[in-house]
Formats: C-alpha cells, structure tokens, sequence
C-alpha cells in the first residue's frame, strides 16, 4: 500500500499586514504505506503563492517537480509562500489558497494543501 497524509492541514496566518512581506509555513507529508510513493506533479492555485518541495520549487504556471519519492515510511516537508501583494495594494480581505500534488499513490493520488489568511492594510 501507498498512502500519504499531511500531519498539518489546513493552515491559517492569522492577519497579515499587506505590505509586511512574504509569509510562509511548512506542511510534512507522512509516507504511511509500505511501498515509495513519487510526486509526479505540483502546482499552486493563484500567482501569490510558490511552493517548494526537496529543493524544487513549482508554482501556478511552472514546476520543476516531476519526480520526488518519499520512501515507505519517509517523510518530506513542502514549504509555502504567499505573497500578500500580489495582487496589488488593493487586494486586501480573507483568502485561501490551495498547493496540489498528484503523485502515483493508488489510496492517495491527489494531496490538497490549504491555507487561509485575512490580508490588511494598516492606516497611517
């Protein structure tokens, strides 16, 4: 068997001040099968957000991820990053975006991870 859970899901940043910089947080995923199970494929929801897994970084339109294995038993960590201004000075209010990762598991061919934040502007 091949299955893989996410031991942090999903995650929620609070407010962020939208001219503070990028934010970002880590998600492990857990290998809890008996066999290896390989990430063929890693994309992000939005341009405001980047991940990166094993050294390689994927985004909305690009990726470099095509083939990370995480052995039976084995764990690996997929960081994200959102930027709050992405969208521009205006684009304050409550967001969520989503990293998916499709990989080559029967029981778990496709991982969603989530996160939430509420963008601000501080006056003054």
């Amino acid at each position: 068997s091949s299955k893989v859970t996410v031991l942090e899901q999903p995650y929620d940043f609070g407010d962020i001040e939208i001219f503070a910089g990028k934010v970002s947080t880590n998600y492990t995923l857990k290998n809890e099968g008996t066999e290896a199970v390989t990430i063929t494929k890693a994309v992000t929801s939005c341009m405001c957000t980047e991940g990166e897994i094993a050294g390689l970084t994927f985004g909305m339109h690009g990726s470099e991820v095509t083939s990370v294995t995480i052995p039976a038993g084995g764990e690996e960590v997929v960081k994200a990053t959102y930027d709050p201004l992405a969208h521009g000075p205006s684009g304050v209010g409550p967001v969520t975006r989503m990293l998916n990762l499709e990989t080559n598991s029967t029981e778990t061919p496709k991982i969603e991870l989530r996160f939430s934040a509420n963008v601000i502007k501080i006056e003054g």
